[in-house]
């Protein structure tokens, strides 16, 4: 004879402690969650809560916590294009605060300590200018430091690079000729008070590569649509937006406080290319303009203009133009792309633009 026993599972107790290896904590941000972090919600322990306003994915203010709890400072994660004003430097101690001082206002400085965490900076931050101090290049080795300033001057060539000497001396000379091989053409004398206004007065002229683009973009679409209403010149300036620039349809009408069904509606009746197309091709002009520094590498473009992937940069690249990323880096500069943009998707439909109002 055969008993079965029911046991209810409700009645059993498992056992709640962790498995070896794995750590148990609440997320409180993740990629999936790319908004503001209420700080009083994580210093109280309590997961983040997301605000209305705080939807947009380009700024991520991360909240650092020590081991006690306490809230110590706020990380602020922004795209490159808000470095726009940054001037990466390599000074002396005593330079810092002088150009500090000098240029307040116009420029914001980024000092390092060494010529490869400029070259970082140039590379991954977009910084519009670089200074570099002559008695401080004089205490580094020599040849690591012509070698990164080749790449720094051959890489980035659209980035001005300026020299300060405020000590001369005869120990200057050799550092001098070593900017020269490397290809700087610019030196002030910092010694005099007229040197640091000289410096500042070259920074104000010096503009980002991408800022170039970008407002290059706007004064020439704003010369075609000089007729059209005012929030449709409004569309065509967010789409090369220099502060924080859309990279989806949705993020697009953000910006325009129109929803996105509303504003694809709009262009679908006046017969007018889709505002994605207009995006993507926005995106584009903002590669080619990029890719023409060749210390750029297509992953450090598709990153800086926020594709998936590199692989998905290419796809957009074939799907939009037909042509590899090698063959659109090798025929298309920002310049070129900026005028297939006019004459595909302005030009034609001057007419209709001239009376569009995409914002209703």
């Amino acid at each position: 004879m055969c008993f079965l026993w029911h046991c209810p599972s409700r009645g059993l107790r498992l056992s709640r402690r962790p498995r070896p290896g794995v750590t148990w904590q609440p997320a409180l941000w993740s990629p999936d969650f790319p908004r503001s972090v209420d700080s009083t919600n994580l210093a109280a322990g309590r997961a983040p809560v997301s605000r209305p306003s705080d939807r947009r994915h380009p700024t991520l203010n991360l909240t650092l916590l020590p081991d006690d709890g306490s809230l110590t400072r706020c990380v602020d994660i922004r795209r490159m294009n808000s470095n726009a004003n940054v001037v990466s430097t390599a000074l002396t101690e005593p330079e810092r605060h002088r150009i500090d001082a000098a240029v307040a206002g116009s420029s914001r400085f980024a000092h390092r300590n060494n010529i490869d965490e400029v070259l970082i900076d140039v590379r991954e931050r977009g910084t519009r200018a670089v200074v570099l101090s002559v008695g401080w290049l004089a205490t580094v080795d020599s040849t690591r430091a012509e070698s990164t300033l080749r790449k720094l001057q051959y890489g980035f060539p659209g980035t001005r690079t300026l020299a300060l000497v405020s000590e001369p001396s005869a120990r200057c000379w050799p550092t001098l000729l070593l900017l020269g091989r490397a290809g700087v053409r610019t030196v002030v004398d910092a010694s005099r008070p007229e040197g640091w206004r000289s410096v500042r007065s070259i920074l104000d002229e010096c503009e980002s590569h991408d800022a170039d683009m970008t407002r290059t973009a706007q004064q020439a679409i704003a010369e075609d649509l000089a007729r059209a209403p005012a929030d449709c010149r409004r569309f065509f300036a967010t789409l090369f937006a220099n502060t924080v620039p859309p990279v989806t349809v949705s993020m697009l009408a953000h910006e325009l406080t129109v929803l996105p069904a509303t504003l694809i509606s709009r262009f679908a009746r006046h017969s007018l290319p889709s505002p994605k197309l207009y995006l993507a091709w926005a995106r584009l002009t903002r590669a080619a303009r990029l890719l023409e520094n060749p210390g750029l590498s297509v992953a450090t473009v598709s990153a800086t203009l926020e594709y998936s992937s590199p692989q998905g940069f290419s796809r957009h690249v074939k799907l939009q133009l037909g042509l590899s990323t090698t063959e659109f880096r090798r025929d298309y500069t920002g310049g070129k792309m900026l005028a297939r943009f006019r004459t595909e998707l302005v030009a034609p439909y001057i007419a209709t633009l001239s009376e569009f109002r995409p914002l209703g």
